[in-house]
């Protein structure tokens, strides 16, 4: 028996024992109700049955059929659930097992993908979704409670009937509801429509659920592994319950998508068949990872790859990216959540545009993970060309470093076809860093290395900040007695070299760690090798992308406490995209401005009509409140101190007015905030209060600060 079919039978016997306790909880939960019901039994006359004691008795039943319906939902979902990871645990362990014998750098979002498989299974199964007739859970507990309540009817009525005293009554129909009554030779006889034994539907139905959670799981998780496409059914021959079917599917095979579901009450179980040895997979993924040919894993990498690659992130939020469709949803998607400054014109003329969604979608991913272009000084997006052999490139200022403008070269970009012939062509000669050598990796791969340039850029920022450098005056540093460029720029380019020689020695010393063997020029490109710059982008796409080699892998363990730190810095802000500044990590209140006045200027280029319309829907406020407060906080400008003007952008504006807009975690305050801002427009445009007189009556009555300050202390964000 080797390691697979260990997980498999492992998982057998787990189901077998969900099974066994599953039918000891129900017979509790049965038993533990005739315990209730003798009591009154007990306290019935052995004299005449009267018509009132009957139907005190019956609805005395109903009530506990009634609750334990509910308790039977509750056990047979958390089964379900069991039922579901017995079945997906098979996959899971087995993709464990081979990233702990080859090193693949399986992440936590790979497991998170399977982990979500049982969830998906149980609400299948218990909404009833995933059977013809649409019955969930619920109905079919339900029809079970109507067929017990039917039989104490049918008890009571033929009690009646014949006389019976309440006493002997009520003993029969505690017999009824006890399992573990043995009932006389001629039970059947005296209540011919009555079911000998009650908990036997709750059983059949809980069977069944497990049963059923156990193959769907099953079949949904084997969807996830690239070396398993078909089951095995296993037939159980238990003496005299084996039907034909079951005996004609015994030993067969089916494809996931054609195997059938096992009849109710069934024990018969499916066996995933890998369609290679353990042995064969491992060398195939060691190839595959380290650049070798494998269709299979590469149109696998291309439904699960963005899993299977992607560090775990605490506090990150996974970032989606099918919501960007078409060029206008990338140009929006580019300012109001990658968060450039400025997309030109240039680059949606210029730029192929299944290359502009692919690339968006990428940067987008990018961001979520950094936040390198929200935390720039500015940053641009452009398509121009800079000379022979660039692709792509990151240009910025020589005392601004994160002063950053994107250009993808419209020579190579202008065109899908043309560009992913020449990454492959590059990527298999050597110059590139390994990649998968599908279309959705090739189409991306140069704008992963031009963000690689620009997080190296933000950590030359970071340099120079602690050495006293501000945005707010850049050319501090500079060196005007000097007389060459180079010279006057002495103290930048010092920094410049400095950092990107000991990111460069960090990674390499990790790589090194990792393999005392490790060998430098058979794991770098030709393009890695031109500079150290040049060798941080290049090993950063390679570790951001599905095939990390030796100096990949060294180098997301080096981008893990960069990213750490990063979330410490940016508390995570419920339900918002992007985090929210505090005044522990932006002191000065800088950033916070910063941010804001990105933000509204990106609210005021967007479809106004389509952001009222928004946010409209997501509170149910009226369109004409929402757009009186739109134009009041973004466009109307007014007598301020300072002149005729807009109101200031304000930070905790601009995260309630994302929530609003995203529809995610909105807040009281946020919902406060429209009231008060509402009311201050009235006054100020209908009434000619001034500011300050109206803001002190809007906050009289819906006080936003206040609200905004509890909100602030109750996250640890004040």
């Amino acid at each position: 028996m080797n390691e697979y079919e260990k997980l498999i039978e492992n998982s057998r016997k787990k189901q077998s024992k969900l099974n066994l306790n599953q039918y000891k909880q129900i017979r509790d939960l049965y038993r533990d109700v005739a315990k209730s019901l003798q009591i009154k039994a007990n306290k019935a006359k052995k004299g005449s049955l009267t018509e009132r004691w009957a139907k005190d008795y019956e609805k005395a039943v109903r009530v506990q059929v009634s609750q334990m319906n509910a308790v039977l939902k509750n056990i047979v979902s958390e089964n379900i659930e069991k039922s579901a990871e017995n079945a997906t645990d098979i996959q899971l362990n087995f993709f464990e097992q081979i990233n702990a014998e080859n090193g693949l750098g399986m992440s936590e979002s790979f497991k998170n993908m399977f982990s979500s498989v049982p969830n998906d299974v149980l609400k299948d199964l218990v909404s009833g979704d995933f059977y013809k007739d649409g019955k969930g859970l619920s109905q079919r507990l339900w029809f079970n409670g109507n067929k017990v309540n039917g039989d104490i009817d049918r008890i009571i009525q033929k009690g009646i009937a014949e006389k019976k005293s309440a006493y002997e009554l009520a003993q029969d129909l505690q017999t009824y509801v006890n399992p573990n009554s043995k009932k006389d030779w001629d039970w059947k006889k005296v209540y011919p429509n009555v079911a000998k034994t009650i908990d036997y539907n709750a059983q059949r139905l809980a069977r069944t659920s497990i049963s059923h959670a156990y193959t769907l799981s099953m079949l949904k998780s084997c969807e996830k592994n690239p070396f398993v496409n078909k089951v095995k059914w296993h037939s159980v021959f238990a003496p005299g319950r084996t039907c034909p079917l079951c005996k004609e599917r015994d030993g067969q095979e089916y494809l996931l998508k054609n195997c059938p579901m096992d009849h109710p009450n069934g024990l018969c179980y499916q066996e995933p068949l890998l369609d290679d040895s353990l042995e064969n997979i491992g060398s195939r993924l060691n190839s595959w990872v380290k650049g070798g040919n494998d269709p299979v894993l590469d149109d696998w990498y291309d439904k699960y790859g963005d899993y299977f690659s992607r560090e775990s992130e605490k506090g990150i939020k996974n970032v989606a990216t099918n919501d960007i469709k078409t060029i206008e949803d990338a140009k929006k998607a580019l300012t109001n959540e990658v968060g450039f400054t400025e997309v030109e014109d240039s680059f949606m003329e210029n730029v192929d545009p299944k290359l502009i969604i692919d690339n968006t979608r990428q940067l987008k991913k990018l961001e979520n993970k950094y936040g390198v272009i929200h935390n720039s000084t500015n940053t641009t997006i452009c398509s121009s060309n800079r000379g022979k052999g660039s692709v792509a490139y990151v240009s910025n200022g020589a005392t601004n470093p994160t002063r950053q403008n994107l250009s993808l070269c419209p020579d190579d970009y202008s065109n899908f076809n043309k560009l992913i012939k020449y990454e492959k062509t590059a990527t298999e000669k050597g110059y590139f860093m390994p990649k998968a050598l599908t279309d959705k990796e090739l189409s991306i791969s140069s704008v992963t290395h031009e963000y690689g340039h620009m997080l190296q850029n933000k950590l030359i920022e970071d340099e120079m900040r602690a050495k006293g450098w501000t945005p707010d005056n850049p050319m501090q540093f500079i060196n005007t007695k000097r007389k060459t460029s180079k010279a006057v720029l002495k103290w930048y380019k010092d920094i410049e070299m400095k950092v990107k020689k000991r990111c460069y020695d960090e990674i390499i010393d990790i790589a090194k760690k990792n393999n005392p063997k490790f060998d430098f020029n058979s794991n770098i490109s030709r393009y890695g090798k031109e500079s150290y710059g040049e060798f941080f982008a290049e090993v950063f796409m390679n570790a951001e992308l599905s095939k990390p080699n030796e100096l990949g892998l060294a180098m997301r363990k080096w981008l893990k406490p960069l990213k750490d730190m990063r979330n410490k810095t940016i508390a995570k802000d419920k339900g918002a995209i992007r985090g929210a500044l505090t005044g522990k990590n932006d002191p000065d209140n800088k950033l916070r401005e910063k941010h804001a006045e990105q933000y509204y200027k990106s609210v005021r280029n967007r479809d106004k009509n389509l952001e009222i319309e928004t946010i409209s829907k997501n509170t149910g406020i009226d369109v004409k409140s929402i757009e009186k407060v739109y134009n009041h906080v973004f466009i109307n400008k007014y007598d301020l101190y300072g002149g005729h003007r807009n109101f200031d952008a304000d930070y905790d504006m601009s995260q309630s007015w994302q929530r609003l807009r995203e529809g995610k975690g909105i807040q009281e305050h946020d919902i406060i905030m429209l009231k008060h801002e509402r009311l201050e427009y009235e006054l100020m445009n209908r009434y000619n209060k001034n500011y300050k007189e109206a803001h002190k009556l809007a906050e009289s009555k819906y006080n936003y600060s206040k609200a905004l300050i509890k909100y602030l202390k109750e996250n640890n964000l004040d």
